[in-house]
C-alpha cells in the first residue's frame, strides 16, 4: 500500500511501525447483532485460535484476538474484552454449532442464535480476508511470537475497518 504513494521502506521498518502503532479496531459500537466465530492460524508452526466478532450490518470487525487454545474459558475472556469495548449486552450473538461459543455466551447471559450461514457470513468473509492476507506474509509469522502475531492481526482488522 505504501508503494502506491511512492514510499519505499524496508519490511523491518514497516514491521516496527505496526508494532509501535498499537492499532486495533475502535470501540464504542452498539450493534444489534454480533457474528462470532474462531478459526485456526499457524504461528511459529504452532496452532493458535483467532477469535473474531463482526457487526453483520456493517461488516466491521468489533474485536479480534489470538489464543493458544479454543475453550470455554478463552471464549469468556474474549467476550469480556468485547463487552469492555462495545455495548453488546443487548445484542444477539450469531454463532455456529461450536459448543464452547454457545456455552460461554449462555454463561455470560448473552442472547444466542444458532446460525450456520446467512447473517453470520460477515465474520466468515472477514476471516477469509485475514487468511488471504496472512498467507501472503506467513513467513513473518514463522519466526514471530504470538504477541507480535496478535498485534499484526489487530492492525489488519483496523485496516479492514478503515478501508471498508
Amino acid at each position: 500500500m505504501l508503494k502506491s504513494f511512492g514510499v519505499e521502506r524496508a519490511r523491518s521498518t514497516i514491521h516496527y511501525w505496526v508494532k509501535q502503532s498499537d492499532l486495533e479496531p475502535a470501540g464504542g459500537c452498539q450493534p444489534d447483532q454480533v457474528a462470532l466465530d474462531e478459526t485456526v492460524m499457524k504461528v511459529n508452526g504452532e496452532r493458535y485460535w483467532l477469535f473474531g466478532a463482526v457487526d453483520p450490518e456493517t461488516g466491521r470487525i468489533l474485536h479480534i484476538r489470538l489464543f493458544p487454545h479454543r475453550t470455554i474459558v478463552t471464549t469468556k475472556i474474549f467476550l469480556d474484552e468485547l463487552a469492555a469495548k462495545h455495548a453488546v449486552e443487548d445484542a444477539e450473538f450469531l454463532v455456529d454449532g461450536a459448543p464452547w461459543l454457545q456455552t460461554a455466551l449462555f454463561e455470560r447471559g448473552f442472547a444466542v442464535r444458532h446460525e450456520t450461514f446467512g447473517e453470520r457470513n460477515p465474520v466468515e468473509r472477514a476471516f477469509q480476508e485475514i487468511k488471504r492476507r496472512t498467507e501472503q506474509f506467513y513467513n513473518t509469522f514463522s519466526h514471530a511470537d504470538p504477541g507480535t502475531a496478535d498485534q499484526w492481526l489487530k492492525a489488519l482488522a483496523w485496516k479492514h475497518n478503515t478501508l471498508n
